[in-house]
């Protein structure tokens, strides 16, 4: 061996470096979450990651395709994440089984920003993600739902958690813009201007516009949506 191989800041021809050693798919998805959070998902690339993980960007493509494929990777680890109830033919324990996931999906795409956007149109239709889509449509089809039900209900319900919390993200979003006395304002504001019209023209609107300003807590407008998927669900057993 030459001196000059040997010298500590020199790595030797064939030789990977520590951070090239340690990457995988879960690291470079670990470092993607690292960026959603702190740039959100406008600023997700491949360049950033590899910059989070301290490596060229061409080290990630033997191990993640394209930008396609590494937010395919951060929507599966979050998909997996989800423990899908088991079965039953009660309805009622049905419905409160379908209650408590849910929740348990909205709290994990509320642990990342931007995550439920990320989510948005992904398929679960490959290799990795088809036991969880069998245990899926296991639950569902238990309680008894007809097949062209059971067929949407999951896509009825991810769409309904994603949107709920990308809407509620970005709510939060502007109201940390605001001050706490404009952030008072903002309700009472809406209500006076739908009190402002004239109920000749907009009798419905004078009469309920106020309320459309939901003023319940996130928790109850979310447990509100639920109830309506639920009894939508039931209304086909």
């Amino acid at each position: 061996m030459s001196k000059q191989s040997s010298l500590p800041w020199i790595t030797p021809a064939g030789r990977e470096t520590p951070a090239r050693e340690r990457l995988s798919v879960d690291a470079i998805v670990d470092a993607a979450y690292v960026v959603l959070n702190r740039e959100g998902h406008e600023k997700l690339s491949m360049r950033a990651v590899a910059a989070e993980l301290g490596v060229a960007v061409s080290s990630l493509y033997t191990h993640v395709a394209n930008k396609d494929e590494l937010i395919r990777q951060i929507w599966l680890r979050s998909f997996l994440a989800s423990e899908v109830p088991e079965p039953t033919s009660d309805p009622e324990e049905w419905a409160r089984r379908l209650r408590t996931w849910m929740h348990s999906i909205r709290d994990t795409l509320r642990e990342h920003r931007d995550l439920a956007r990320v989510s948005a149109g992904q398929h679960p239709f490959i290799p990795e993600a088809l036991p969880q889509l069998e245990r899926i449509i296991a639950f569902f089809r238990s309680v008894g739902l007809p097949e062209p039900i059971i067929a949407a209900a999951g896509d009825h319900m991810s769409t309904f958690i994603e949107g709920y919390v990308s809407e509620e993200q970005v709510w939060e979003e502007r109201m940390r813009r605001l001050t706490p006395t404009e952030r008072e304002n903002v309700a009472e504001s809406v209500a006076h201007y739908f009190g402002d019209l004239d109920p000749d023209d907009y009798p419905n609107l004078t009469d309920i516009g106020p309320t459309l300003m939901v003023h319940a807590e996130k928790d109850e407008r979310f447990d509100r949506g639920i109830e309506i998927l639920i009894r939508g669900f039931m209304s086909y057993l």
